[in-house]
Order: structure tokens, then sequence, then C-alpha cells
């Protein structure tokens, strides 16, 4: 009985200090990722929508 509690307190433990990690990567398992998990301080969200309705590249300045 003893044996079996010191087998989970040691798996809890082991979960418990990985789980971090995993969680972390899984930000990364989709295609925009890189745009939810890495915040840019530099651009504006006003700025992005600006970006991502231009349509050619005179609206781009």
């Amino acid at each position: 009985m003893w044996i079996e509690i010191i087998v989970a307190v040691i798996g809890i433990s082991v979960a418990a200090k990985i789980l971090p990690s995993f969680v972390l990567m899984s930000r990364f398992a989709y295609p925009n990722a890189k745009f939810s998990a890495i915040s840019n301080a530099y651009i504006k969200e006003k700025e992005v929508t600006r970006l991502l309705e231009s349509k050619n590249l005179e609206d781009l300045k």
C-alpha cells in the first residue's frame, strides 16, 4: 500500500514538472499560433487591421 502511494506521489510530481512544457508547446500547435502566443509590442491591432485590409502595394505605404 505504501509503495502505491509513493509511486502515485512521484507520478504526480513528474506530471506537474512536465505539464507546463506541454501547455507552452500546445500554443504553437496551429498555423496562427505565432500571432496569439507571442504578442508584438510594436504593432497595434489597428495597424494590423489596416495591413490585412490592403488590396495593393500602394495601400501598404
